[in-house]
């Protein structure tokens, strides 16, 4: 199914998942629309923007009435792992209530495709990886714990009203252009200004995945049909912290110091089962990581 002509709805527009899969949504010549609650800076001139809150449901549902979108892709989320119990009134509001409003204001809209993204955080310390799409789930902080409550009504949506939603379980997302106070962001700024990284010991692991990757898949699922249910997007694999260093000290002089603290309640191990995803969706990682942190380290030195 070609996405040419086809409108298609992005919240989150100005994230860093969002930007990327907005540029290739334009290659496919779609017709997009953005919705985020930050001003959207965007270089293309054809994408139809809005600035508004998600929180803000009559607006919503009047923007929504006027798109009539063919594809929705809800990336929009308040997005902060730290296990501080002050952020759930803000985690609730924007990541819970944000997500309702959207499955409330789309419900009469006969859709092709609405695609929720999750993290795999919600897999928690209990369950032993690869992680499958059919664990429980294990709240860890105010985040996890809004993440999947969103994700329960997404699935209740499918459920009662037979709508074709699509939730994507994510690891660790990264890529050029990425910001924010995450590790691969952290640890490329502190390259690009010359500057000592403070980190753990790095033997905790996790589940990278480069970002095109991520937005094949998000492709792919729109060209196929009776796409519905959970489906993780990863590498499939674990890698410590620790030897992302080791893979960058192999293109520059990279100074680390390895003493700051882990966290309370520390995952050590993670990394997602993607055969359901390879099997039904006929998706699977391309980059490999050496490759992924090497374009991304090119990036932030002609552009960080």
């Amino acid at each position: 199914m070609s996405l040419e002509g086809k409108k298609i709805l992005v919240t989150g527009a100005s994230g860093f998942i969002g930007s990327h899969l907005i540029r290739r949504l334009i290659k496919e010549n779609a017709e997009v629309y953005c919705i985020d609650r930050n001003r959207i800076k965007l270089e293309e001139p054809d994408i139809k923007s809005y600035q508004i809150d998600l929180r803000n449901y009559d607006e919503l549902k009047k923007i929504i009435s006027d798109i009539n979108p063919d594809i929705i892709f809800h990336l929009a989320a308040l997005t902060n792992p730290s296990r501080d119990i002050n952020l759930v009134k803000d985690m609730f509001e924007v990541n819970l209530q944000g997500t309702i409003n959207l499955l409330l204001a789309t419900k009469d809209i006969n859709y092709d495709l609405f695609i929720y993204t999750n993290t795999s955080e919600l897999y928690g310390d209990e369950n032993k990886p690869p992680f499958k799409e059919d664990m429980k789930p294990k709240t860890m902080s105010p985040y996890s714990a809004s993440k999947i409550s969103a994700e329960v009504y997404c699935d209740l949506f499918l459920e009662l009203f037979n709508k074709p939603i699509t939730i994507f379980r994510l690891p660790i997302v990264y890529g050029p252009s990425q910001k924010g106070n995450m590790f691969i962001p952290d640890l490329m700024n502190s390259i690009k200004e010359n500057k000592e990284f403070v980190m753990t010991k790095g033997e905790q692991a996790r589940d990278f995945i480069y970002i095109d990757d991520i937005i094949e898949a998000f492709i792919l699922s729109c060209k196929k049909e009776n796409i519905k249910g959970i489906y993780n997007l990863g590498s499939g694999k674990e890698i410590k912290l620790k030897e992302i260093i080791n893979i960058l000290k192999e293109y520059i002089n990279l100074k680390v110091k390895f003493d700051k603290p882990y966290r309370e309640n520390e995952i050590w191990h993670y990394y997602l089962d993607i055969s359901k995803t390879k099997k039904e969706l006929n998706w699977k990682p391309k980059i490999e990581l050496k490759e992924g942190l090497k374009r991304t380290l090119n990036w932030w030195k002609n552009n960080g």
